[in-house]
């Protein structure tokens, strides 16, 4: 199976300028789970023009083990992945552990996506703009602090 996308002139002056036009800088400190490096390289290229810093590891297991001495303001991560525990998997298990750590899920794959959604996490298709990229990057961090307000605000 493969899939054709046209080009768009904003994704050829991203190229040459390395930024898409009216991205705004996102400053965080990010963690993401993608097993296929070239992917991997290519989407921490793009969060690193946003201003992330970007670590990357290739499965639930390794973002555990790095989650558990490092931390994030976000996990990025991919659905579909080896190792026995998938990308929602983690996204529930960071749920109920540390509830305070937004998750962003991303997957190529449809019925994954309703899944994911249907567990009410932030799920973007792969591939998306840079632009549809930062927009929920920000939404997602947006939503810790208004949790975090919440938190401190409760008796």
């Amino acid at each position: 199976f493969r899939s054709y996308f046209p080009a768009r002139e904003y994704e050829v002056n991203a190229a040459r300028d390395g930024q898409e036009p009216n991205l705004k800088r996102i400053a965080c400190r990010l963690l993401l789970v993608e097993d296929n490096e070239s992917l991997a390289q290519g989407t921490t290229e793009v969060l690193q023009s946003m201003g992330c810093q970007v670590q990357t590891v290739g499965d639930a297991k390794a973002a555990l083990s790095r989650l558990a001495s490092h931390e994030f303001d976000l996990v990025i991560t991919d659905i579909e992945m080896p190792g026995g525990v998938d990308g929602i998997a983690l996204a529930v298990k960071l749920a109920k552990d540390r509830p305070e750590l937004p998750v962003l899920l991303m997957t190529g794959y449809a019925t994954r996506l309703e899944e994911a959604t249907r567990q009410r996490f932030t799920v973007l298709p792969k591939p998306c703009s840079p632009s549809t990229f930062s927009a929920a990057i920000r939404n997602v961090l947006a939503g810790r602090q208004r949790n975090r307000r919440a938190a401190g605000s409760a008796p």
